[in-house]
């Protein structure tokens, strides 16, 4: 699944990935649970998430538990004189 977050709220795409994997915050939080030292419950998880207040490495866990990676690359910027001639040469075809 590729999600552009330019667009939405970091809450918004963990919430969709939790639901779109049939979990909820309960079962998330026990999981989590399981891997890290710190306690989650799922009211302190779902606020955390909410407002947009969880850590890096709480969200790489999220992800790791729900079978996601993250990736992060360096977008190439086109510069407009370019893009310009590039539809130009386009067109002539």
């Amino acid at each position: 699944i590729y999600v552009n977050i330019n667009f939405m709220k970091l809450s918004d795409t963990i919430k969709g990935l939790i639901q779109s994997n049939g979990w909820n915050y309960v079962r998330l939080a026990d999981e989590m649970n399981k891997h890290g030292a710190k306690t989650y419950d799922n009211k302190k998880l779902s606020q955390k998430i909410k407002n947009e207040t969880i850590h890096y490495k709480e969200m790489l866990l999220i992800y790791q538990i729900l079978g996601y990676s993250l990736k992060i690359e360096k977008m190439v910027m086109i510069q407009l004189e370019a893009l310009n001639a590039i539809k130009s040469c386009l067109g002539r075809l």
